[in-house]
């Protein structure tokens, strides 16, 4: 884990500074985007969601070393949401390692 904390202590702690929008980015995943999304609608906080990708060049091209870098996708509203959902649909049933890697073309043909 990069890092942990515990959701309702999150955005409680929001709630009581007047936040009015709150984000969290899972790595490779979105497992806490349920549970984020409730506590912060209980809140009245906009939750905004996203994920942390790891994108490189080609990620079918074994010959090449390409560890790639880190991007974070945030969904501006429930289309964007889908559409980070499916992309991890996407690399999840292509059997990836449990990294979320990208190529950049699918990236720009995804926006």
């Amino acid at each position: 884990l990069q890092a942990t904390c515990e959701i309702n202590h999150l955005v409680g702690t929001a709630a009581k500074q007047g936040m009015k929008a709150l984000a969290i980015t899972d790595k490779g995943n979105m497992f806490g985007a349920f549970k984020f999304h409730s506590a912060a609608r209980k809140n009245d906080i906009k939750p905004i969601l996203g994920c942390e990708f790891y994108v490189c060049d080609d990620h079918t091209n074994k010959s090449v070393k390409d560890d790639g870098h880190n991007l974070v996708l945030l969904a501006k509203n429930q289309n964007g949401y889908r559409n980070l959902c499916n992309d991890l649909y996407v690399v999840f049933g292509a059997h990836f390692d449990h990294e979320v890697v990208r190529n950049v073309f699918f990236l720009q043909t995804m926006f």
